[in-house]
């Protein structure tokens, strides 16, 4: 069931968020999308989960990139956030986030921390994102000196409920694999399905910028 007064503030924090943070969202185009996807960083998953939630990977070494790229690379991520919550079973459901850490140095962490990428999805999905309360996010593969970097973000980690909604599930991420099985994987998240296609992530995307172009509340 729809709460209309969760919904109502849901939008406001928002409406609020996307006008603290108009450069992620602005001047979004289809040389925004190229960009944001050359380094095949952030994918959403062609299936859902069990519980009928878009799964969305962050390849995290992947983001090993130059501030400019980064930023596009934002502005990708947050468009993709909101045409999966264009979805109404998206915005019943909610999203299930993977962050992936296989093969980040704490060199690359270290800089992670300071673009505070990590820290502004979670405050994204959990404090403002439209979606349900069902936000469930997944961290794999993350390495020794991860402690770190959960340490400085503690302060955008919600309390409550959502905070039991982050999981940590170490190098290997068996426990993983036992909620999202390696068969419905693609191999760039060790899962046993076929490589995710890039191309057609591109194009799907492509198609979501023309269409919400074209609608009188577009968002870009």
């Amino acid at each position: 069931k729809y709460d209309t007064d969760k919904a109502a503030s849901l939008l406001k924090k928002y409406t609020k968020f996307r006008n603290r943070h108009g450069d992620l969202f602005e001047g979004v185009s289809l040389e925004t999308i190229r960009k944001g996807l050359e380094h095949k960083c952030v994918m959403a998953l062609p299936q859902r989960d069990l519980l009928g939630r878009h799964v969305v990977v962050f390849l995290m070494a992947r983001f090993d990139v130059s501030g400019a790229q980064l930023q596009d690379i934002k502005k990708c991520t947050y468009f993709l956030l909101d045409v999966l919550n264009e979805d109404e079973m998206t915005q019943v459901n909610g999203v299930t986030v993977v962050i992936d850490f296989i093969g980040v140095t704490m060199s690359m962490l270290t800089r992670l921390d300071e673009e505070k990428y990590v820290e502004g999805l979670l405050s994204y999905i959990h404090q403002v994102f439209p979606g349900n309360t069902a936000r469930d996010i997944h961290i794999i593969n993350e390495p020794w000196f991860f402690s770190i970097h959960r340490a400085a973000m503690k302060p955008f980690i919600p309390r409550g409920e959502a905070k039991e909604r982050i999981y940590q599930h170490g190098p290997g991420a068996e426990s993983f694999y036992q909620i999202i099985p390696k068969s419905s994987l693609p191999e760039e998240v060790g899962g046993k399905g076929p490589a995710f296609d890039w191309d057609g992530f591109a194009r799907f995307l492509a198609v979501a910028l023309e269409s919400l172009s074209r609608s009188p509340e577009n968002i870009c």
